[in-house]
């Protein structure tokens, strides 16, 4: 494999891909690094699975609100076979094969910077005069003792799932959160959403949160507000939730949905002078971090949405 690139771009998400192939169509000789699967976090783990789980009981919620029609979900399987289809089983051998026929050389490993020009895919270093971080985010853990020890599933998890768990307990009252803890408990799961703020949907009107808030409780999702959860202890197959006040709740399973952060850790920034902010890398109206570095996507804190991503990665361009 070829050492040297015109461009190396860390990531291969909804922005990194983006980069990776507009700069090959226009003719550089360019490598997009990977260290799990050709396309990121959206394809396999985030929007399009969530989609295909969604859709199912959705319908039938749809289908239950008109009078005098019964609807139900007729096949598990049927709907895990939608989803592994949705998500080609996780396999990202055409994605790969996609980019390659465009010109994009996939490295498979971990991608840092290792001084300017210059990356290392474990441990193997290549040279470069444009470097494009397309690292993307990662769940951000709430500061709960406990927590980690406990055993959780974010959205990675629960997008793999292959049997819905009998009680679940949701952490954060954002949209993925709502989103998971109504699936869920469309599925058959009995799901408390738990929000330590003052309200769901906290970046929204007052009111959209108020209303969301009685629709869950009309669908039997309890929805606790102002909860502030000290302590997670993990019991044989349960855990169980301690609240500031005393009280206590208890769920098969726990779900952790409090946002994300940017993935920032261990990709060597410090070797080229960059200090990412709490928001992530800081970077200028032309997606520029440093002489020679670029940074698009979640990593920059811009707004973790897979359209503004790709929108970044033409800017770039």
């Amino acid at each position: 494999m070829n050492d040297r690139f015109d461009a190396i771009v860390i990531g291969s998400g909804s922005g990194g891909r983006a980069v990776a192939g507009r700069l090959a169509d226009a003719g550089m000789g360019v490598a997009m690094v990977e260290s799990e699967l050709v396309g990121g976090e959206c394809p396999y783990w985030a929007c399009m699975p969530a989609k295909a789980l969604l859709r199912p009981v959705e319908a039938v919620a749809a289908a239950r609100r008109v009078p005098g029609v019964t609807a139900g979900i007729e096949s598990w399987n049927e709907v895990l076979g939608f989803r592994d289809d949705v998500t080609s089983g996780r396999d990202d051998a055409r994605k790969a094969a996609l980019y390659a026929s465009r010109g994009v050389t996939i490295i498979r490993g971990h991608g840092r910077l290792a001084g300017r020009g210059r990356v290392e895919v474990d441990g193997r270093a290549y040279s470069t005069e444009r470097v494009v971080i397309a690292t993307g985010s990662v769940t951000a853990l709430p500061p709960i003792d406990g927590l980690e020890a406990s055993g959780y599933w974010t959205n990675r998890e629960t997008m793999e799932l292959t049997a819905v768990p009998e009680s679940t307990a949701v952490l954060g009252g954002g949209p993925v959160g709502i989103e998971l803890g109504q699936m869920l408990s469309r599925y058959g799961s009995r799901v408390s959403v738990i929000e330590a703020g003052d309200r769901l949907l906290a970046r929204e009107e007052p009111q959209v949160g108020e209303l969301l808030a009685r629709r869950l409780v009309d669908e039997g999702v309890e929805v606790r507000v102002g909860a502030d959860v000290t302590r997670v202890v993990r019991e044989g197959e349960r855990v169980r939730l301690r609240f500031a006040g005393g009280t206590e709740l208890e769920a098969a399973t726990l779900v952790v949905a409090t946002g994300r952060r940017p993935r920032v850790q261990d990709i060597g920034l410090e070797s080229v002078d960059i200090e990412p902010g709490e928001r992530g890398i800081e970077v200028d109206e032309r997606c520029r971090a440093a002489e020679g570095v670029w940074a698009v996507g979640d990593v920059t804190g811009e707004g973790q949405f897979t359209h503004l991503a790709a929108y970044q990665g033409r800017i770039v361009c």
